[in-house]
């Protein structure tokens, strides 16, 4: 699996570390990639981006945002929260992006040892619209 991704941004190119992106941003026409460390503005189209990162990382939760799933730290109907950052979630791309959300919140929980588990929530259950578990 590639570590490392290569973009033209102005003069300079950039290798930024897959792992470290948060986040994708379009804007007039530039992606902002925001690192944990910067951010990045890079002439490119959304596509062309997307194309170069792990599909199974990366999902798009709005026409111009794309998130890192490894770094969600909580989700709401209208937002997705990115450790201080608050991006909104397209009305299309939520129940996709919500499932995806709880299940690779209870893979981590699988992975861990039974007894880091005794103290946990444990699994999270997903509840239909009308309220019952699904």
């Amino acid at each position: 699996m590639q570590k490392y991704i290569s973009m033209k941004g102005g003069s300079a190119t950039h290798r930024i570390e897959i792992a470290a992106i948060l986040f994708v941003v379009v804007r007039n026409r530039d992606c902002q990639v925001v690192t944990r460390y910067q951010t990045y503005t890079l002439r490119t189209s959304l596509m062309a981006l997307l194309d170069e990162l792990p599909t199974e990382d990366f999902f798009q939760v709005h026409r111009t945002i794309v998130v890192n799933m490894k770094h969600i730290t909580g989700l709401s109907r209208e937002n997705v929260f990115i450790h201080e950052h608050c991006l909104p979630v397209g009305r299309s791309h939520y129940d996709e992006l919500r499932g995806i959300f709880i299940d690779s919140f209870n893979e981590q929980q699988e992975k861990l040892p039974s007894k880091s588990r005794s103290g946990s929530i444990g699994k999270v259950k997903r509840v239909k619209a009308d309220g019952k578990s699904g």
